[in-house]
């Protein structure tokens, strides 16, 4: 049968050439296999159990725990988009040992002529499962044995990679770093281990690999989710350790229990790396931008916290965003930004008051000694400071202020020697309202 009007043929004709010239159907097909382990198998069941959503649904994602990274069950798509031919093999072994087998392919819909000419309709997912299409292979004996999981837990294969050697150290050099981009406080927490060829990440790993696979200590990557994720590691493992490194410890009355991390360091561009319970990177924001040079990590700990915040997180786990629930998530983003805002202010802003002196200012300005800023803070004792005269200026609104003349350092004052110093705010007739912020 031939493909009816070749309508589908542009979009997909990378994937008709692995077809047509590396497989052809009669050559080894090579896959990634993408293992995990201390945890529970995919359960089967029609319409409603973790392996039907995973296989054949859309935006459907099943899951008992609270906790789990995923909302939308839109991630499994990754899988299907990594390979060439958007197939993918599923096998599982539950906890009370049932084991489920299925292939998968999405491809697009499209028409095909039958043998008497007619358009028929084809749709875009097909599967292999021994079963006519109709559910997954339940049974041992009908799962290959190249396929069949030996141990609780979840294989995925994914099919028609490119296997030659330049091909998979690139590829292994990729997923190492993805693995550390997104997960590098998973890793840092003892909460993930991820091996990748040979190359086993976790805690006891995890320094040696951030020094060679981001040997920079600054992050001025514009794309969030290909940030540097250095100096964000840096400030999470220096916590405390000089005043340089800050870590903030908070208990917020919507959240709960949040943290934040905080660099100093004037080469930053000021930024803060959200995160959830699971220590998965969500995103990079610059939303807190200041002159302060600093690198960030907020961390929900709280289950509270983190439910609350996976409400309002879109479809990627990219982005926060109040929209996503109209009941509380403006008051969600609100104390965040809030508990962010203030801790840096705390951190990088001084408590004291006052005039701000000028260290060497006096090396380059002309000022009587008597005018230099002193660390008095009454008006009566400090030069800066003056005092209402009552009178008005023409025109305006702007009331006159005198400020007192110092007192030279001599035993008799000229009578013709000072006078009154007059501030006038001409505002043409107009009231303007100003303030001021003191540091």
């Amino acid at each position: 049968m031939e493909l009816y009007g070749d309508k589908a043929k542009p979009q997909y004709q990378e994937m008709l050439n692995c077809f047509d010239k590396r497989f052809n159907f009669q050559n080894v097909i090579e896959y990634i296999k993408v293992s995990d382990y201390n945890t529970k198998g995919m359960n089967y069941k029609p319409n409603d159990s973790p392996f039907y959503a995973f296989i054949r649904a859309v935006g459907l994602t099943v899951k008992n725990d609270e906790s789990s990274g995923g909302s939308f069950g839109f991630g499994k798509a990754t899988y299907f988009m990594m390979s060439p031919i958007h197939t993918v093999l599923v096998s599982t072994m539950t906890e009370d040992h049932k084991m489920f087998f299925e292939g998968a392919a999405s491809l697009c819909t499209h028409l095909y002529k039958d043998e008497y000419g007619n358009a028929v309709k084809y749709q875009h997912y097909g599967y292999y499962d021994n079963q006519k299409g109709m559910q997954p292979s339940c049974s041992p004996i009908d799962i290959p044995n190249k396929f069949k999981r030996e141990e609780v837990g979840t294989d995925i294969f994914i099919m028609g990679v490119d296997g030659s050697e330049e091909k998979r150290k690139g590829a292994y050099n990729e997923m190492i770093e993805a693995a550390l981009r997104h997960f590098w406080l998973a890793f840092m927490h003892n909460k993930l281990e991820v091996k990748v060829g040979e190359i086993l990440i976790n805690a006891e790993k995890l320094d040696g690999l951030m020094q060679k696979y981001f040997p920079e200590m600054t992050d001025r990557i514009k794309s969030g989710d290909n940030y540097n994720p250095r100096p964000y590691y840096e400030a999470v493992k220096n916590a405390n350790t000089s005043k340089d490194f800050v870590q903030i410890n908070q208990h917020l009355d919507l959240l709960g229990d949040v943290l934040l991390f905080i660099w100093k360091n004037k080469e930053a561009r000021d930024a803060v790396v959200h995160m959830r319970r699971q220590r998965m990177f969500i995103n990079r924001s610059r939303l807190y931008s200041s002159c302060y040079g600093y690198f960030a990590v907020f961390l929900c700990t709280d289950l509270h916290c983190n439910k609350l915040l996976q409400k309002i997180e879109d479809p990627s786990h990219r982005k926060w965003e109040q929209r996503r629930n109209p009941k509380n998530g403006k008051e969600i983003i609100e104390e965040l930004n809030e508990f962010i805002n203030n801790s840096l202010h705390d951190t990088f802003v001084s408590e004291g008051g006052g005039p701000l002196a000028i260290t060497g200012l006096e090396n380059y300005l002309f000022m009587p000694e008597e005018l230099i800023a002193t660390d008095k803070d009454s008006i009566e004792d400090n030069p800066f400071f003056g005092e209402p005269s009552e009178e008005q200026q023409d025109y305006g609104a702007s009331p006159i202020s005198i400020i007192a003349p110092p007192i030279p350092h001599i035993d008799k004052i000229p009578q013709d020697s000072f006078g009154n110093v007059v501030t006038i705010n001409s505002n043409q007739g107009t009231e303007r309202q100003s303030s001021y912020s003191r540091t």
